[in-house]
């Protein structure tokens, strides 16, 4: 009685069904660019939205501060200031500096009488035009707070807008603090929020409809070339 030895599959057969390295090249890649994607999305995101809105949670809000009686020393840790009433924008002494950008400035003073020291001003970049200061919510009656301005690149620059003012106003500024002019600094924050939120679900349908494309488009790949 003969013996018969088993049937072998051919390289191409059942047994070699989806293996090819195609496969395997496209998966590394394809979880390499969205781990790429994902840490770089997510590193700006942080940085443009969520580090600030951190920062003003780990900082002081101050009620009812008198710029004509408070000195900036006294709330250096200040995130949000919400002015006593009569506080308002001296647009008479605003100025601006230029540095690659417009860098504006406007004290915030309370009365008309002149003030030992001027040491809190709202600030904003690119918003004035020949001396004339249109940064943040300056125009709104009922504005009478401030949220502390973090970008720390910026600082040096509206430090010299605020030597300059000193010697064209013959004054003084010895702890400025730096404020965007807003009505509501709280709703700011809740707004950088919100933005973060929307952006990243924006980025997620982007990355899971990009990568379902891709799938689909290996799938037919692979498929003609015989790997499935």
């Amino acid at each position: 009685m003969s013996s018969h030895s088993p049937p072998r599959l051919s390289r191409t057969g059942p047994a070699h069904l989806g293996r090819g390295p195609e496969r395997y090249t496209f998966f590394g890649v394809s979880f390499a660019t969205g781990a790429l994607l994902g840490a770089g999305l997510g590193d700006y995101l942080f940085h443009s939205t969520m580090e600030a809105a951190y920062n003003y949670q780990s900082m002081s809000s101050y009620p009812a501060v008198n710029p004509a009686k408070q000195k900036g020393q006294e709330i250096m840790d200040a995130g949000r200031v919400y002015f006593s009433a009569g506080s308002k924008l001296d647009l008479s002494k605003s100025m601006s500096f230029h540095n690659f950008e417009e860098y504006c400035i406007a004290p915030i003073v309370n009365g008309d009488e002149e003030l030992a020291s001027y040491d809190f001003w709202a600030v904003g970049t690119n918003c004035c035009s020949e001396g004339h200061f249109r940064c943040g919510e300056f125009a709104n009656l009922h504005a009478r707070s401030g949220l502390r301005y973090m970008e720390q690149e910026k600082q040096v620059s509206f430090q010299a807008a605020v030597q300059q003012a000193e010697a064209a106003y013959h004054l003084k500024a010895k702890h400025p603090l730096f404020f965007v002019w807003a009505q509501d600094p709280l709703a700011m924050i809740n707004t950088k929020v919100a933005t973060a939120q929307h952006l990243y679900l924006i980025s997620v349908a982007i990355v899971f409809f990009t990568n379902l494309f891709a799938v689909i488009v290996a799938l037919m790949g692979f498929s003609r070339l015989g790997h499935l």
